[in-house]
């Protein structure tokens, strides 16, 4: 049973990928483009007749440079890593990656986003020295915390 672990989730970007199924993921989407190059390269020949090899090149490396470009963004998006400024850099340089790697480089950084955990930005902090007990009231009983007490060293408006 263990390659069926290692191919768990494929579609699924928001999975966090641990070991063997990062190595599974990268194998599956660098084959896939691959063949997805092929396609379309050889769809450009078949149109545009055998002179058209340079072009069939060019189009197989913009068509792998937009599928990385798409999983990393979709990736960052899933995650909620896009609070994290840098993390929008990341699916430019998978792009460039792909243009002058092919799949093998241009993979490497979604399959790294893979291994990512969710973030979750909009967890409360606690703010009262009771940490959490007025979040667990509003959810118990459908009501607003009491407001903090005055401070005695702050002055009242006149």
């Amino acid at each position: 049973m263990l390659f069926p672990s290692m191919f768990r989730g494929l579609i699924d970007l928001g999975y966090q990928r641990r070991g063997l199924e990062v190595i599974g993921f990268y194998m599956a989407y660098v084959i896939g483009s691959i063949m997805l190059g092929a396609v379309l390269g050889n769809g450009v020949a078949a149109i545009f007749g055998s002179s058209a090899v340079r072009a069939e090149w060019k189009v197989d490396f913009i068509a792998i440079s937009i599928l990385c470009l798409v999983l990393s963004f979709y990736s960052i998006k899933l995650k909620n890593l896009g609070t994290i400024k840098i993390m929008w850099l990341l699916p430019i340089v998978s792009a460039i990656f792909a243009i002058y790697g092919g799949p093998v480089m241009g993979l490497l950084i979604p399959t790294i986003l893979t291994t990512r955990p969710k973030n979750h930005p909009y967890t409360p902090l606690p703010t009262s020295s009771n940490f959490g007990a007025d979040e667990k009231l509003v959810k118990e009983q459908g009501t607003q915390p009491p407001p903090p007490p005055p401070n005695p060293e702050q002055k009242l408006p006149n």
